[in-house]
């Protein structure tokens, strides 16, 4: 994990542990920009929102790196699809009560996208 911050233009790393290997994306943040989302993503996961955590969390001095689980259709879901998963009811309370996440989701999922 040492060498993460090092590679710059990586962003597909594999993780394996025995027999098992998954293909995570890593995402770079500046500052605390990675934790901040982690903390944003769990709100809503727990507000109710159908999204997968990310699989980690590493900060360094100078910035911060998400480790997402690339979804087996290889494509991640669209923000537009999680708000649709969730129902109406889930994304009034969301839009109510946690907007600065819902856009810091958004964000992410479009950096995911490109």
């Amino acid at each position: 994990m040492r060498n993460i911050p090092h590679h710059k233009n990586q962003d597909i790393i594999s993780l394996n542990c025995g027999s098992e290997s998954h293909a995570l994306k890593l995402l770079r943040f500046k500052g605390d920009g990675a934790a901040k989302l982690w903390a944003a993503i769990n709100v809503l996961k727990l507000a109710g929102l159908p999204i997968d955590m990310p699989q980690g969390l590493i900060e360094t001095r100078s910035d911060g790196f998400l480790m997402m689980k690339i979804p087996e259709s290889g494509d991640f879901p669209t923000f537009q699809a999680v708000c649709q998963r969730a129902g109406v009811r889930v994304m009034k309370v969301l839009d109510a009560n946690f907007p600065d996440e819902l856009k810091n989701l958004r964000d992410l999922l479009t950096r995911l996208s490109s």
